[in-house]
């Protein structure tokens, strides 16, 4: 398999990246993660990257800032991502969600890297 310089294997479909984003979590460093990701779509004509929000509900996720962020569903709903980007809360000795728990689990199980 040969890589391409941004790292996206010749013939094969973008890599998918999820990002986990509780209530509370840090606007800066998800659109910090984004963004490279866009430039990287918009600077090589193709689409290298493509991006998934999931929350703890269904309901937009809300930054610690009070802004707000689609989500496309729960954890649950995530499947066949490459790589997930946890945005961890303001406070996250105070986030016990056992759902996402689970989820984050089933996730490493299939093989999904994490961060």
């Amino acid at each position: 398999m040969k890589l391409t310089h941004y790292g996206v294997p010749d013939g094969e479909a973008e890599q998918r990246i999820g990002f986990y984003l509780p209530d509370t979590f840090a606007m800066l460093p998800f659109v910090s993660a984004v963004e490279p990701l866009r430039a990287a779509n918009r600077y090589s004509g193709k689409t290298l990257y493509s991006w998934h929000c999931y929350g703890s509900s269904d309901r937009p996720a809300i930054a610690n800032n009070g802004m707000q962020q689609q989500v496309e569903g729960t954890l649950s709903s995530a499947n066949q991502l490459q790589r997930l980007v946890i945005c961890g809360p303001h406070e996250p000795r105070d986030n016990n969600d056992e759902p996402a728990t689970v989820e984050l689990k089933r996730l490493a199980r299939e093989g999904t890297l994490m961060g």
